[in-house]
Order: structure tokens, then sequence, then C-alpha cells
């Protein structure tokens, strides 16, 4: 196959360098055409490179201007922290330590120095200078960039690790990329075989996306800084390995004898792999997961003269729940005065369940599975949405006689700064799947009064609400959610005094 394409290609340059128009066009445009030119240092390959590296640029650039410019970017941000914040698990912080750690620059620096002694020993030396002018000149960059934009992190409440300096562009995703993907790079010309070939690629590419989400798994970077991050590494690693292929295909280097013999260098690589694995060890135990400081809601105390129907009429009182972006959605359909524990306890006696994390993988593949086949599966999880940045804290789903996941009752809480007379005030919207959108996302009917009356209606029967009234919260109004599902609405909302 290999031999193929070599002989495709041949033919194919030649048939084009007998093509009299481009023998025109070449005497026409002589500079431009050796940009082009197969045969000719800085030629086809050369601004192929140059061209994609430009491209991927483009991206980073347009992110940048984005995240600057369009606040979207920054509400999608802080949503997607809360997010994780509220299901991240500290097992699984502990191994995403590892990967963060991968990307810090005392181990990119130490395991740097082993592949330049590597290297060295090796007498490759454009392999030498193209790894360490790309390192230095990536790191260099991605530092002015910070300077630049200066973006803050994430606040300490988000993070699991000690982090200074500023946010954007993630130095862990560039360098990651350009790192790990150099080394990639330098041992895939010497593999032959395309299965260890694809393995090593798909382990080094598992390794940048690992360090990228570990970033912000444990709290100190936003989504946009790794995505611009692996961008703005992409580019320079295209770039970096475009000049290095140029050298070598027009300028070959001539080997030099290795002085020391193979066991000697196997002995040697064997020996610094270990201690950088001591080093690896010791940095990793002396630099722990630290406990976030508690981002406590600052209680608002509603006098107890406001009678009940008055506590959504305060000031600042949350009326609408909120998409990734910060968009209004669904407008709150029930406010009840109570604790966690007397939601639990009534909806429980109503017959609902409390969902899953969807945090869990094995929820997640459930959920899938039985989406596919149709299936029941009690306290399916639900997308999470958002009220003043925050996701939803419980959620409840009751299903239908139809005894699917494809249709159910649901409702959502979000717990609110305010508090009414000693008891805590919680908000919840609430709407009724009545389908699957190719298979992901569900779909929810568009009158969304119907699903809310029913839940009073259900949630009377126990005999746990001591007191109910009913107010026009906001003015009847026709949307969307997250999904992009419509739904029309009265704007009304049922205030529910908890026994």
């Amino acid at each position: 196959m290999k031999r193929f394409l070599k002989s495709f290609n041949q033919s194919l340059n030649e048939a084009f360098a007998r093509n009299e128009y481009i023998i025109r066009w070449r005497q026409k445009y002589p500079k431009l055409s050796r940009r082009f030119s197969f045969a000719k240092p800085f030629g086809f390959y050369f601004s192929l490179g140059v061209i994609l590296s430009s491209f991927i640029f483009f991206y980073f650039a347009n992110l940048a201007f984005e995240i600057v410019t369009n606040n979207l970017y920054s509400e999608a941000d802080i949503r997607l922290m809360n997010l994780i914040a509220a299901y991240r698990s500290l097992a699984i912080a502990k191994i995403l330590l590892l990967f963060t750690y991968l990307g810090n620059w005392q181990i990119m620096v130490t395991l740097g120095i082993i592949i330049v002694v590597i290297l060295r020993l090796l007498k490759e030396r454009r392999k030498l200078f193209f790894f360490i002018i790309g390192l230095i000149g990536s790191g260099l960059f991605y530092n002015l960039l910070k300077l630049i934009f200066h973006r803050q992190r994430p606040e300490a409440v988000f993070s699991l690790i000690v982090q200074n300096g500023y946010s954007f562009p993630s130095g862990h995703a560039v360098m990651a990329v350009v790192f790990y993907g150099l080394i990639g790079y330098i041992l895939l010309k010497n593999i032959k075989h395309w299965r260890s070939k694809l393995l090593l690629a798909i382990l080094i590419i598992g390794l940048i996306l690992l360090v990228g989400f570990s970033r912000v798994y444990l709290g100190v970077h936003w989504t946009t800084d790794i995505l611009a991050g692996w961008l703005l590494g992409l580019a320079l690693l295209i770039l970096i390995i475009t000049f290095f292929k140029n050298q070598e295909r027009y300028r070959p280097e001539t080997k030099a004898n290795r002085i020391l013999g193979k066991k000697f260098i196997v002995l040697m690589v064997c020996s610094l792999f270990m201690i950088e694995g001591i080093f690896f060890y010791y940095f990793y135990k002396t630099h722990p997961l630290i406990e976030p400081p508690v981002n406590n809601l600052e209680k608002i105390t509603i006098a107890s003269a406001v009678n009940l129907p008055g506590i959504a009429l305060v000031d600042n009182f949350p009326k609408f729940s909120e998409n990734l972006a910060g968009q209004k959605m669904e407008p709150i359909s029930f406010v009840f005065i109570g604790s966690r524990e007397k939601i639990v306890q009534i909806f429980k006696q109503a017959g609902w369940d409390l969902v899953d994390e969807p945090r869990r993988l094995a929820n997640l593949y459930r959920l899938a599975a039985a989406a596919l086949f149709n299936r029941s599966y009690i306290g399916a999880p639900v997308t999470p949405a958002f009220l003043k940045t925050q996701p939803n804290a419980l959620a409840f789903e009751k299903p239908t006689a139809a005894q699917t996941v494809r249709q159910r009752h649901h409702i959502r809480f979000w717990p609110t700064e305010f508090f009414w007379r000693g008891a805590e005030v919680w908000v919840a919207t609430a709407s009724f799947d009545d389908g699957l959108r190719y298979l992901i996302a569900h779909k929810i009917r568009p009158n969304i009064d119907v699903e809310r009356d029913y839940i009073k209606s259900d949630l009377e029967k126990t005999g746990l609400i001591k007191e109910a009234e009913q107010i026009q919260l906001v003015e009847p109004l026709l949307g969307k959610n997250q999904s992009g599902d419509q739904f029309f609405t009265d704007g009304k909302t049922y205030l529910l005094l908890l026994k």
C-alpha cells in the first residue's frame, strides 16, 4: 500500500509538471509557484503545513476574541465549573491529579532533560535542536499570551490544588500538546508497524486530553482555557514539525557514529526513567489535593410579616431557570418552603423517585441502554439545568404507565439564599418528557402548566402540605429549553408550605 501511494504521488507530480496550464502559471507567477513546488525547500509540503497551522491558529484567535467580547462564553464556563464541582468525586480527582502533574513544568523539565540526553546519545542533532527550540518557543509564546489576556482563574472555592498566574490559555494544555506531541512524533518515526503506530497515537492523544480535562476537573481552569490551549498547542506543534520536515527532506542530516554501545545507552535510559519515576512519585505525594473553602450562600431572611404569596415577590427572588449560556428557560413552577428532608419525604410518599447522579458512568450507560431498547429505568438521571449559575441540587422522576425511560414526569430543585420563618426556601421547574430526540436528549411536552398542575395534585394526596397558594410570578410566555424544545406557560407558580 505504501509503495502504491508513493508511486501514485510520483505519477501525479509528473503529470502536474507536464501540464501546459501549470507551466504557464509557473512562468507568470514564479515566486508563488515555488511555494507549491514539490522539489524545492519551502515548497508544497512546507506551505501546506504553514496553512494548516495558520488555520488552527485562526480558530484559536477567534475563540480568544469571543471570550473577550462575548459574555456567553464566560457564562457557560461558570456553569460548567459549578456543574463539575457539584458532581466530582475525590477518588477521580486523585487519579486526575496524576495527569495534571504530567503537565507541570517540573515534570516536563526533568522528563525533557531525559529526552535531550537520549537524542544526544543517539546523535540525533536535528531532532534535539527542534525539540529544545520548540518547547522553549512554545513556553514563551503562551506565557506572553497569558500576560496579554490576563484572564483570572476560577475562584478558590473550586480549586483542589494550589495554582497561581493567569488562566488563558492553559499552559498545561498548550505544553501537553507540544511536549507529548513531539515525543510521539519522534517515536512514530522509529516504529514500523501501523498497529503500533495507531496504539501510540491513541495513547498520546488520550494523555493530552486527560491533562487538559484534569485542569477543569480540579477547578484551576475554565473549559475555554483548555480548548484554546489545545488549539494553540496543535498550531505550534504542526509548525514545529513542518520546519523539521522541511529541513529533513531537503537538507538530509549526516548521521554521526555513536561512540557508546547500544547496551550502555539502553541501561542509561532505563536508569534515567527510573529516577524520573521516583521524582514523579515524590512530587505527587508531596503535592496532594487541598480542601477548597466552603462557599456558603449568604442567607436572606424574609420578614415574618410577609405572607406566603409574598415570598416570591421579594427583591432578587429567582424567576427563571437558565441554560448553560445563562439564557432564560422555563419560569419557576413551584416554591417550596421546607427542608431538603421534607421535600424528599413528600415526593417519596407521592410515589416519586430521587434520580441517580449523572456523574457515574454506570448510570449514564444504563440510561443509554434503557433509551435504546425502550426499557424502564427508575431514577434515571436528568439533564442538569441552572439557576443563578448553579446546577440543580435535587431532581425527582415518576414513570408513566408505559414504563419506559423515554416518557416520564420530572421536576428539578434548587436551594435559594432565602429563609422564611426559619424555613428554607426552594424553587423548582417541572416538565413532562414525551420522548427522545435521536435517542440522546429528552423532548418535553410544550404545555408545562399541565405537568405543574399534575405534580400539585399528586403532592396534595400525601397530606404533607400545610398551606398552598398560587400567584402570577411572570407574564404568560413562549420559550425554549436548552434542548431547543418549545414550551408555553401562563406564568403562574405554586407556593407550598410543607408540614
